[in-house]
């Protein structure tokens, strides 16, 4: 037989309060526990539950930062300083003079800068000038920048015609040797050959003419030459070698004497002074030897 729900509905709550009503009748539910009672709910609980019977409170512990290495800094790249700029050198619209850029107070690394632009653009003669100016005017050009330059006028000389191919207008330079007698006629030998290489150097810009004076006293002043001699000079020997180096010794001393704005090395060890005739004294310095 089923029973109602009108029936088991109102004896399920009646049941449920009686019950209720029986268990908490004589607690008291509104005053607080005291700290006793609470120790003893906690230790009856612990003894209860063994994993947690042992467990003690931890301290809260200070943690200390960890000190932070500081990253290092990187330095910010140095922008490249802007290359020093070259000074432009004006290009002749006729052809040059051969005391071109002896004004312009150029130093070495312009020189040598133009004359590798010239050469480039197909203008030796140009160049050519150039390294003769690191030669005979740079007031910062080194023993080392000298021999650079004289190497490329070598080079540069069979790229260059002859500056001067009219014979009427070629200066004329008279070069004077006092020596002893014993030595006149292999010096007069010597002759034709120390006149072509005069004029091969000055590249056809002078017309050389050497005389010999012959004496028995070599002490005697070196003004003993012609009257219209441009360089007298004495040598008490006869190999080609020393006569090429008293032409050069002559030639130097000449131009320091004429000219304020050129110079002339002292004699190079490092080639013969037959190459130092061909480079180291550059065509303004045979022109300037002439006067």
């Amino acid at each position: 037989m089923r029973t109602p729900w009108y029936i088991y509905t109102p004896l399920s709550i009646i049941v449920t309060l009686l019950t209720l009503y029986i268990c908490i009748k004589d607690k008291d539910t509104v005053t607080p526990p005291t700290h006793q009672e609470t120790a003893q709910d906690v230790a009856s609980w612990k003894k209860n539950n063994p994993i947690l019977k042992n467990t003690t409170p931890l301290k809260k512990q200070k943690i200390k930062p960890t000190p932070q290495t500081p990253k290092p800094i990187t330095p910010k790249p140095t922008p490249p300083s802007p290359p020093k700029t070259i000074a432009k050198i004006k290009i002749p619209e006729i052809a040059p003079a051969l005391n071109s850029l002896t004004k312009q107070k150029l130093n070495t690394k312009q020189l040598t800068h133009y004359a590798l632009q010239m050469q480039k653009n197909g203008k030796p003669q140009l160049a050519r000038i150039a390294h003769e100016r690191i030669i005979d005017s740079a007031s910062d050009a080194t023993p080392e920048h000298k021999k650079q330059a004289a190497s490329a006028i070598i080079s540069l000389i069979s790229q260059t015609p002859l500056w001067n191919p009219d014979p009427t207008t070629r200066k004329k330079i008279t070069i004077n040797i006092n020596t002893h007698k014993q030595h006149t006629p292999t010096i007069k030998q010597l002759i034709p050959k120390l006149e072509n290489l005069i004029f091969n150097a000055s590249d056809g810009t002078l017309n050389p003419t050497i005389t010999i004076k012959s004496t028995t006293n070599l002490t005697a002043n070196l003004n003993l030459g012609t009257p219209n001699s441009n360089i007298a000079f004495q040598i008490n020997t006869t190999p080609e070698t020393a006569i090429h180096t008293a032409i050069y010794k002559a030639i130097r001393k000449k131009h320091s004497l004429t000219s304020s704005t050129t110079h002339t090395p002292t004699l190079p060890k490092h080639i013969t002074p037959k190459q130092a005739l061909q480079s180291y004294i550059t065509r303004l310095t045979w022109r300037i030897a002439a006067q």
